[in-house]
């Protein structure tokens, strides 16, 4: 492969799209030169990844109304003289970015704003807008093949769509691996209850608030994380519940410091392209709760237990369960063996297969 790589991204840098963004950049640059470019809205510019590469967009009236003009029409502009050979669009709404003479790369994690979870309605715009035009595209890179699935139903070839999952950047190899165990008589502090998260109705936080809530008021001495940058409306529901048993992290320097202090992680979004929590607190040997939908069900496997949505009283009968101990070294060994399959040297030679065909 003697291709150069720009890779265009308009995401904050605490977005799941970035991180995920970053990581491919990485496996790709150790094989291919590669370059990052990184758009900027000038209404929220302290949010992003500044570092290198910067593209900043016009400031406009609206914060919707700017990220719209921005990413459909500024930003294809001002890159319209990129020199790489090929160019990858991290998200669908850069769909206009110029073309001509270069081979088209665009990765589309979900199409969340086309179902039922969209809780936008401008981007549910932009997206349907942007589905028409993928096909300018001679390859799109997703996460799952679930969304594989969704993106075919829209009438997208499945053979240009390529799944490339995210790697886990906490993995650990066997021989380092340090077993994790949990005896509720063991003296340790109280049993922690972690979910991962933005902000948003479909990632089903207040779900994870009633549980919360129960648990505080049985007075398990079970106590509850949410690390999120919350709306002020979330806020105010946190203090009309009262909970004594639940803390907030809105900015986190070291999430692997929070895994490490997590004896099991819970979540229950009701969709997601992926679901990179998962597979990281996998990787601590963190037993998970997850919804029973795909494309949780697939990464999670038998490595957790998978519930219905929004059952409030099977995630709590679960949750007492495994804080009493009753299967949860086994659920955390199962934990670790199934994060073998995000290793990042597993994700590496997939990575390595897919732009291999796609760069021939």
């Amino acid at each position: 492969m003697k291709h150069s790589i720009a890779f265009v991204c308009c995401s904050r840098a605490r977005d799941g799209t970035f991180i995920d963004g970053r990581l491919l950049f990485n496996l790709v640059r150790e094989r291919v030169p590669a370059r990052w470019y990184q758009c900027v809205d000038p209404y929220s510019a302290h949010d992003y990844f500044c570092e290198e590469g910067v593209v900043r967009g016009l400031h406009l009236p609206g914060h919707t109304l700017e990220e719209g003009i921005n990413r459909l029409w500024v930003f294809p502009r001002r890159l319209r003289n990129l020199r790489e050979e090929v160019v990858l669009a991290m998200d669908p709404t850069l769909v206009n970015l110029p073309l001509k003479g270069k081979v088209g790369i665009i990765k589309v994690n979900d199409i969340r704003p086309l179902t039922v979870y969209s809780d936008r309605f401008a981007t549910r715009l932009m997206f349907s807008y942007a589905l028409n035009r993928l096909r300018r595209f001679e390859w799109i890179v997703t996460l799952s093949d679930y969304t594989k699935t969704q993106l075919e139903a829209e009438g997208i070839d499945r053979d240009h769509i390529e799944v490339l999952p995210e790697p886990s950047r906490f993995y650990v190899e066997k021989n380092l691996r340090v077993e994790r165990t949990w005896h509720p008589a063991s003296g340790q502090d109280p049993f922690m209850v972690t979910y991962v998260a933005t902000d948003r109705p479909y990632k089903n936080v207040d779900f994870f608030l009633q549980l919360a809530k129960k648990f505080g008021d049985e007075g398990a001495g079970i106590g509850f994380r949410l690390v999120s940058r919350l709306r002020p409306a979330t806020f105010r529901k946190i203090e009309s519940l009262g909970l004594r048993n639940f803390t907030v992290l809105e900015s986190v320097d070291n999430i692997a410091g929070v895994y490490e202090r997590t004896d099991l992680l819970v979540h229950p979004s009701l969709y997601e392209g992926f679901g990179l929590p998962l597979v990281e607190a996998m990787s601590f040997g963190i037993p998970v709760l997850a919804n029973r939908r795909r494309p949780m069900s697939d990464v999670v496997g038998d490595a957790g237990i998978l519930l219905e949505p929004n059952d409030l009283d099977g995630w709590a009968d679960s949750i007492r369960a495994l804080s009493a101990g009753i299967g949860y070294d086994e659920l955390s060994r199962r934990a670790f063996e199934r994060s073998d399959a995000f290793a990042p040297e597993r994700i590496r030679l997939r990575v390595q297969d897919a732009f291999s065909k796609i760069l021939a």
